[in-house]
């Protein structure tokens, strides 16, 4: 795809991405600066997690933590972004949980392609709440758990 940058104004700085709301845009609507950005934010996020876990909180409350943490973070502008992310970024978040897994960081392992299931059906759940609407819009998944054996 051919993109035709306009010409420089005077005074005004072109640039190829933009953080708007907290979500990276480029210029041909790549997610590759945000998801990066995003995975790494969550590392960062996980080393807390693991100061936590060393200082001996509950699992229940470890949940909440990672949720509050991690989960929202991945989760904000989800709706917006997730329909352009390629299926190396989906892999690299697919990885990122299941290390989070395999940590026992959190009790179950979340499924990115499910996680984006339902935050469409949660915002055609605001957009259409009466039950009329009910047999048009698709029906939640279950997050499954994942295997720790397969591949990113």
């Amino acid at each position: 795809m051919y993109f035709v940058v306009p010409s420089a104004l005077s005074g005004i700085e072109q640039v190829t991405s933009a953080k708007l709301l907290g979500v990276i845009f480029k210029y041909n609507l790549s997610f590759n600066e945000h998801a990066a950005a995003i995975l790494k934010c969550c590392s960062q996020r996980a080393y807390i997690l693991k100061l936590l876990c060393d200082q001996g909180i509950s699992q229940i409350h470890f949940d909440t933590v990672f949720h509050a943490l991690i989960m929202s973070k991945s989760h904000y502008a989800l709706r917006a972004c997730g329909g352009y992310l390629t299926q190396t970024q989906k892999g690299m978040i697919k990885g990122f949980l299941r290390r989070m897994y395999k940590y026992h960081f959190i009790s179950e392992c979340f499924e990115i392609d499910v996680i984006m299931d339902n935050t469409d059906k949660n915002i055609l759940n605001v957009i259409f709440p009466s039950p009329l609407f009910a047999s048009f819009t698709p029906s939640c998944k279950k997050q499954s758990t994942c295997s720790l054996s397969q591949g990113p």
